[in-house]
């Protein structure tokens, strides 16, 4: 049972949670492959042949993957997919929007958001805003998963795949990019975020959240981890993103903020 891993890029630079999907991809068979499809990503395609465990890179350097548009990008994956029998993207924004089109046009059904491989056809996943765990057995004959990154540990980069170039599949002229208007920020995404603050309460938080991790002095911060009390998930409602923190917490500290008529309480 071969497995494909569809990259995630950063701009045309691979994004660790490749690594992570990598590991979960491990865990149902050894033979992986990771698809590289973009512009101008001869060097994600590099990188990603250093992931350790990769068997091969398969590369789709063209202008029509440069926004990574559902249509085309899942016509891509279907080209591909008949030497897999699983396919893997983490369940970031990408993954959301192509994976379900890949599903439909294999006409199986797809296994969102898994946080744990139990079997090459078994899988927990979280549902009910994370306050319970699924297990999920599929008996499509090929496997479209997405995948929790922060649930699982990156892979190593110590390997030496080979690198292959894939043909681009039909254009699709069912839709076509505009443009974009990004909010721009040095701060991670929550789901790559090595740390974690959970915070109840209303909008007056945004402010002091903002400020945060300026007055955290950063020579602490590879002690610290994802943590809330005792809890294996934070939610986060307002932006209804799932992160799954590390099962080895070091001791903890409370940062405490006192406001009229409420306090609230950040587990660092």
């Amino acid at each position: 049972m071969a497995v494909l891993v569809i990259a995630d890029l950063n701009g045309s630079a691979l994004d660790e949670s490749t690594n992570k999907t990598v590991t979960a991809a491990l865990e149902i068979n050894s033979d992986v492959d990771i698809l590289v499809a973009g512009s101008g990503t001869g060097g994600a395609a590099a990188a990603a042949a250093k992931i350790s465990g990769v068997r091969k890179v398969r590369h789709a350097d063209d202008a029509q993957y440069e926004h990574r548009l559902a249509e085309n990008f899942s016509n891509l994956v279907v080209s591909v997919a008949g030497d897999y029998d699983a396919i893997l993207k983490s369940a970031n924004t990408t993954g959301k929007n192509v994976l379900p089109r890949v599903a439909a046009l294999l006409d199986v059904m797809q296994v969102s958001e898994i946080v744990e491989v139990v079997s090459a056809d078994t899988f927990v996943r979280p549902i009910y805003a994370g306050n319970a765990m699924e297990t999920v057995k599929s008996n499509d004959a090929k496997k479209v998963v997405t995948v929790r990154a922060t649930a699982f540990a990156a892979a190593a980069n110590d390997g030496s795949a080979s690198v292959e170039a894939v043909s681009p599949a039909d254009a699709s002229d069912l839709s076509a990019f505009v443009n974009e208007e990004l909010t721009k920020s040095d701060r991670p995404e929550l789901t790559a975020a090595k740390i974690v603050i959970p915070v109840a309460g209303r909008w007056h938080h945004s402010r002091i959240l903002s400020n945060i991790f300026s007055l955290l002095p950063i020579k602490w911060a590879p002690r610290w981890a994802l943590l809330v009390l005792r809890l294996t998930r934070v939610m986060c409602p307002m932006i209804t993103k799932l992160v799954r923190p590390v099962k080895s917490l070091p001791q903890s500290f409370i940062l405490r903020w006192e406001f009229p008529a409420r306090s609230s309480t950040w587990l660092v």
